[in-house]
């Protein structure tokens, strides 16, 4: 599946056959034109939401069949005279994948938002790390590819995020996941922060704690979010 939103055009895809099936399940599992703001990168930030469960939702049901796991998604859309020039795809309600794994693919950065591939809100929200994961789900394999990955909190809220740190308090979150993007390298005396600034966060998280199950991988410099 390819998900573009050049000149706002949502979803790839034909008016037949399979093509229509994932059109139509992408087009409804699709949000767009929303916005936060990234204190990091000192920006607001447009997003493509996928809401995972909407998918999830039409491979159990057989309306996708045969479907391969990989969604690559990117918007190229350019800014209306200046403004509004950083782009972004969040994810969301994650927390069941389907079987056999997902590998979520984009050249913007991303942004996890909440409990991603744990079957619901796992014992490690309750503040202990050790399971990861709802009984009886099992752990998919899974893979988010970007420019950067921000994971957000199950407290997240888009209303608050231009408002003060105070305004933005995170909550116990779990993922489970290979992530694999860019990093701001160390240069001129300033440090990149290293792999606990790998996955990057807008909240404060004092007092809580994000519990990660994954492989880390730095492919290349940050293109877009280089804040």
């Amino acid at each position: 599946v390819i998900i573009k939103n050049a000149s706002d055009a949502t979803v790839t895809g034909s008016s037949t056959g399979a093509d229509l099936k994932l059109y139509q399940t992408f087009s409804s599992a699709i949000s767009t034109n929303q916005t936060i703001q990234d204190y990091r990168e000192q920006a607001n930030i447009r997003l493509v939401t996928l809401d995972i469960s909407t998918v999830v939702a039409k491979i159990s049901n057989g309306t996708l069949q045969n479907f391969n796991g990989i969604i690559y998604i990117t918007d190229t859309s350019a800014a209306v005279n200046g403004v509004g020039a950083k782009r972004g795809v969040r994810i969301k309600s994650g927390t069941v994948l389907p079987t056999g794994g997902l590998t979520i693919a984009t050249n913007n950065p991303v942004y996890v938002q909440g409990d991603y591939n744990t079957g619901g809100a796992p014992p490690s929200n309750t503040g202990d790390p050790t399971t990861p994961q709802v009984s009886p789900y099992t752990r998919q394999p899974a893979a988010i590819i970007g420019d950067a990955v921000n994971l957000l909190s199950n407290a997240w809220n888009d209303a608050n995020s231009n408002a003060g740190l105070g305004s933005r308090v995170a909550s116990n979150t779990t993922v489970n996941a290979a992530i694999l993007s860019g990093i701001v390298p160390s240069a001129n005396e300033n440090y990149s922060g290293g792999a606990e600034n790998f996955p990057r966060f807008l909240e404060d998280w004092s007092n809580n704690s994000l519990s990660y199950y994954g492989s880390m991988v730095d492919f290349y410099a940050s293109q877009q979010s280089i804040g």
